[in-house]
């Protein structure tokens, strides 16, 4: 149902050529089907990918968006995601026009 309304949202987009924005983990190559009904279209895509340099941050993150409302996800898709997204994004480089890196993870800054 979700994901109907999903690709009825971004034909629509399309068709009146307008800018979409889909934010999601890219965890799985399913995604990349959203991705090339714009490119198909001839969209330029744009990437923009918030990392953080540990599993246990990606978990940390997770548990901070559980307390906000948001979603669970299980510790072993974390870790999935997490070893798998550069892969990914890897293989479709070509796609992109614009890829764009930022580093998301928090230090905590110990001064002397």
């Amino acid at each position: 149902m979700m994901e109907a309304k999903l690709i009825n949202e971004m034909k629509s987009a399309i068709a009146g050529q307008q800018h979409f924005v889909l934010e999601t983990p890219l965890s799985d190559p399913y995604y990349w089907i959203y991705l090339n009904l714009f490119e198909d279209a001839g969209y330029h895509i744009q990437i923009n990918y918030l990392c953080l340099d540990t599993v246990e941050h990606c978990k940390a993150r997770v548990q901070q968006r559980v307390s906000e409302g948001g979603h669970a996800v299980s510790p072993e898709t974390i870790k999935g995601v997490y070893n798998m997204n550069l892969v990914h994004i890897n293989s479709q480089i070509a796609s992109f026009k614009r890829l764009e890196f930022y580093d998301g993870t928090i230090i905590q800054l110990c001064f002397v």
